[in-house]
């Protein structure tokens, strides 16, 4: 939950060497940046370990119309780092000059920050060499990231995707934890898709099931 791509890479390597599964169904889902750094005990001590962490969160504006882009660096991240004034006055003037919050910009910086789909696609192909690998992209995804693009993340690989959209039903279809009548949803048509695939065998012995509806 809430673990970015190269976050659910790293698990997913960890998992394939450690059980070597016939299949492995990966969902990249969350895009935005370090989300589970959220409710940590003593956070700006990650930041002053990692500046990088800030370009995330509150990056310059590169409009030329903001303070922090006509600041040199080290003094952008020395005020954003040690100084709550100078961290008060760039998120004041960062919300001013993009007319957002700082974390709705998170999508627009994952979507530019390369290493994000990178991670996915390097792995997936790696995967591929080691058994099957399907990619299963939920509904909430793109309700949530529209601009995220996350075909970027499997298009031109060669793998198997399901795609699960969700028009025309309820809210709870596009909660990214939703419960347990809409993940029984995400299965059954997760097995039709294998088993349309002949990733999975056909069940009782007829290949051609009605899709989930």
């Amino acid at each position: 939950s809430s673990y970015s791509s190269p976050q659910m890479v790293a698990v997913a390597e960890k998992y394939i060497e450690k059980y070597d599964p016939n299949m492995l169904i990966f969902a990249p889902s969350n895009p935005t940046p370090r989300f589970f750094l959220h409710g940590t005990p003593d956070l700006l001590s990650y930041f002053r370990r990692d500046l990088t962490l800030w370009d995330e969160i509150l990056p310059p504006v590169h409009s030329g119309r903001g303070v922090g882009d006509r600041l040199p660096r080290w003094l952008r991240l020395g005020l954003l780092n040690y100084s709550r004034l100078g961290r008060s006055l760039l998120l004041k003037d960062y919300t001013r000059n993009m007319r957002r919050e700082p974390l709705d910009h998170r999508c627009t910086i994952a979507c530019v920050h390369a290493p994000y789909v990178q991670a996915s696609r390097e792995f997936l192909r790696a995967a591929a060499r080691k058994t099957k690998v399907v990619v299963f992209i939920a509904p909430f995804v793109f309700a949530m990231y529209k601009k995220c693009h996350f075909e970027e993340h499997y298009q031109g690989l060669g793998l198997p995707a399901l795609v699960l959209r969700a028009e025309g039903r309820t809210e709870e279809f596009l909660m990214a934890h939703p419960p347990v009548g809409v993940m029984e949803w995400y299965a059954s048509n997760l097995v039709h898709f294998l088993r349309d695939k002949s990733l999975l065998p056909p069940a009782d012995g007829d290949a051609r099931q009605t899709p989930p509806r």
